[in-house]
Protein backbone atom coordinates (compact mmCIF):
# COMPACT_ATOMS: atom_id res chain seq x y z
CA UNK A 1 0.00 0.00 0.00
CA UNK A 2 2.91 2.36 0.67
CA UNK A 3 4.06 2.12 -2.98
CA UNK A 4 0.63 3.16 -4.25
CA UNK A 5 0.57 6.11 -1.87
CA UNK A 6 3.98 7.25 -3.10
CA UNK A 7 2.97 6.69 -6.74
CA UNK A 8 -0.14 8.84 -6.31
CA UNK A 9 1.90 11.53 -4.56
CA UNK A 10 4.46 11.55 -7.41
CA UNK A 11 1.84 11.64 -10.16
CA UNK A 12 0.11 14.55 -8.44
CA UNK A 13 3.32 16.59 -8.71
CA UNK A 14 2.69 16.89 -12.44
CA UNK A 15 0.90 20.16 -13.24
CA UNK A 16 -2.53 19.56 -14.76
CA UNK A 17 -4.37 22.05 -16.94
CA UNK A 18 -7.93 22.19 -18.24
CA UNK A 19 -9.55 24.62 -20.66
CA UNK A 20 -13.18 23.83 -21.41
CA UNK A 21 -13.07 25.27 -24.94
CA UNK A 22 -10.97 22.27 -25.97
CA UNK A 23 -13.54 19.65 -24.94
CA UNK A 24 -14.69 17.80 -28.05
CA UNK A 25 -17.70 15.95 -29.41
CA UNK A 26 -17.36 12.16 -29.34
CA UNK A 27 -17.16 11.99 -33.14
CA UNK A 28 -14.09 14.26 -33.47
CA UNK A 29 -10.89 12.47 -34.47
CA UNK A 30 -7.37 13.25 -33.31
CA UNK A 31 -6.50 14.41 -36.84
CA UNK A 32 -9.44 16.83 -36.86
CA UNK A 33 -8.61 18.08 -33.36
CA UNK A 34 -4.99 18.83 -34.31
CA UNK A 35 -5.98 20.47 -37.60
CA UNK A 36 -8.59 22.68 -35.87
CA UNK A 37 -6.07 23.82 -33.23
CA UNK A 38 -3.52 24.62 -35.89
CA UNK A 39 -6.00 26.67 -37.88
CA UNK A 40 -7.89 28.46 -35.13
CA UNK A 41 -5.48 28.69 -32.18
CA UNK A 42 -2.15 29.18 -33.98
CA UNK A 43 -0.58 25.82 -33.13
CA UNK A 44 1.75 24.24 -35.67
CA UNK A 45 0.44 20.81 -36.65
CA UNK A 46 3.07 18.07 -36.95
CA UNK A 47 0.68 15.12 -36.57
CA UNK A 48 1.90 12.24 -38.73
CA UNK A 49 4.99 14.23 -39.75
CA UNK A 50 7.72 11.61 -39.42
CA UNK A 51 11.45 12.25 -39.37
CA UNK A 52 13.95 9.68 -40.59
CA UNK A 53 16.63 8.72 -38.10
CA UNK A 54 19.85 6.73 -38.60
CA UNK A 55 19.39 3.00 -38.85
CA UNK A 56 16.12 3.26 -40.77
CA UNK A 57 14.11 4.41 -37.75
CA UNK A 58 11.38 7.02 -37.99
CA UNK A 59 10.02 9.34 -35.32
CA UNK A 60 6.93 11.44 -35.00
CA UNK A 61 8.57 14.18 -32.89
CA UNK A 62 5.33 15.80 -31.74
CA UNK A 63 1.72 16.38 -32.66
CA UNK A 64 1.60 20.14 -32.10
CA UNK A 65 4.01 22.98 -31.38
CA UNK A 66 3.31 26.38 -29.86
CA UNK A 67 5.36 28.85 -27.79
CA UNK A 68 8.42 26.67 -27.09
CA UNK A 69 6.17 23.76 -26.09
CA UNK A 70 5.79 20.34 -27.68
CA UNK A 71 2.33 18.81 -27.47
CA UNK A 72 1.58 15.11 -27.66
CA UNK A 73 -2.14 14.56 -28.23
CA UNK A 74 -4.09 11.36 -27.63
CA UNK A 75 -7.79 10.64 -27.40
CA UNK A 76 -8.87 7.58 -25.43
CA UNK A 77 -9.28 5.89 -22.08
CA UNK A 78 -6.26 6.03 -19.71
CA UNK A 79 -5.52 2.35 -20.37
CA UNK A 80 -4.93 3.26 -24.04
CA UNK A 81 -2.78 6.35 -23.48
CA UNK A 82 0.60 4.67 -22.94
CA UNK A 83 1.61 5.26 -26.56
CA UNK A 84 1.52 9.04 -26.22
CA UNK A 85 3.73 8.88 -23.13
CA UNK A 86 6.22 6.66 -25.00
CA UNK A 87 6.16 9.06 -27.98
CA UNK A 88 6.92 12.04 -25.71
CA UNK A 89 9.69 10.18 -23.86
CA UNK A 90 11.36 9.17 -27.14
CA UNK A 91 11.38 12.79 -28.30
CA UNK A 92 12.74 14.06 -24.97
CA UNK A 93 15.54 11.48 -24.90
CA UNK A 94 16.52 12.20 -28.51
CA UNK A 95 16.49 15.96 -27.87
CA UNK A 96 18.53 15.50 -24.72
CA UNK A 97 21.13 13.47 -26.63
CA UNK A 98 21.11 15.94 -29.55
CA UNK A 99 19.93 13.28 -31.98
CA UNK A 100 17.13 15.57 -33.19
CA UNK A 101 16.28 19.27 -33.11
CA UNK A 102 13.04 21.21 -33.35
CA UNK A 103 12.84 23.71 -36.18
CA UNK A 104 9.85 25.84 -37.14
CA UNK A 105 10.12 27.63 -40.50
CA UNK A 106 13.87 26.95 -40.52
CA UNK A 107 14.48 28.43 -37.05
CA UNK A 108 15.74 26.20 -34.27
CA UNK A 109 13.55 26.32 -31.15
CA UNK A 110 14.55 25.86 -27.53
CA UNK A 111 11.92 23.68 -25.95
CA UNK A 112 10.72 24.58 -22.46
CA UNK A 113 7.61 22.42 -21.96
CA UNK A 114 6.65 18.88 -22.85
CA UNK A 115 2.87 18.65 -22.72
CA UNK A 116 0.77 15.50 -22.82
CA UNK A 117 -2.67 16.51 -24.04
CA UNK A 118 -5.06 13.73 -23.25
CA UNK A 119 -8.73 13.71 -24.13
CA UNK A 120 -10.70 11.14 -22.18
CA UNK A 121 -14.37 10.11 -22.00
CA UNK A 122 -16.27 12.47 -19.70
CA UNK A 123 -17.27 10.94 -16.41
CA UNK A 124 -16.39 13.80 -14.10
CA UNK A 125 -13.79 16.55 -13.94
CA UNK A 126 -10.33 15.27 -13.05
CA UNK A 127 -8.73 17.47 -10.41
CA UNK A 128 -5.61 15.34 -9.79
CA UNK A 129 -3.90 12.79 -12.01
CA UNK A 130 -4.08 10.23 -9.21
CA UNK A 131 -7.84 10.05 -9.87
CA UNK A 132 -7.17 7.96 -12.98
CA UNK A 133 -7.67 4.29 -12.17
CA UNK A 134 -4.93 2.83 -14.36
CA UNK A 135 -1.86 1.78 -12.39
CA UNK A 136 0.29 1.38 -15.52
CA UNK A 137 -0.77 4.82 -16.78
CA UNK A 138 0.27 6.42 -13.48
CA UNK A 139 3.58 4.53 -13.45
CA UNK A 140 4.33 5.71 -16.99
CA UNK A 141 3.41 9.30 -16.07
CA UNK A 142 5.85 9.27 -13.14
CA UNK A 143 8.64 7.90 -15.35
CA UNK A 144 7.81 10.50 -18.04
CA UNK A 145 7.87 13.32 -15.46
CA UNK A 146 11.29 12.26 -14.20
CA UNK A 147 12.70 12.02 -17.74
CA UNK A 148 11.36 15.47 -18.70
CA UNK A 149 12.65 17.12 -15.52
CA UNK A 150 16.11 15.54 -15.92
CA UNK A 151 16.26 16.99 -19.44
CA UNK A 152 15.69 20.50 -18.06
CA UNK A 153 12.16 20.88 -19.40
CA UNK A 154 8.80 21.17 -17.65
CA UNK A 155 6.24 18.34 -17.79
CA UNK A 156 2.57 19.36 -18.04
CA UNK A 157 -0.59 17.34 -18.63
CA UNK A 158 -3.59 18.96 -20.26
CA UNK A 159 -6.82 17.05 -19.75
CA UNK A 160 -9.90 17.53 -21.87
CA UNK A 161 -13.02 15.51 -22.39
CA UNK A 162 -15.08 13.88 -25.08
CA UNK A 163 -18.56 15.15 -24.45
CA UNK A 164 -21.88 13.73 -25.48
CA UNK A 165 -23.45 15.21 -28.57
CA UNK A 166 -25.63 18.24 -27.95
CA UNK A 167 -29.36 17.63 -28.55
Amino acid sequence: MEYLTLLNKDVNRIPIEYESQFDIEKSISEDSFNKELAESHKYFNFDKDFESLPGGHTLEKMDLYKSNSLYFVKIGAPQKLGYVIDQAMNTVKLLQNREIKIEIHGKRKKIKNIILWIIVPRKRQIEKLSEFRSLIFKMKLVEWRRTVLLSGMVPIVKVNYKKKKSP
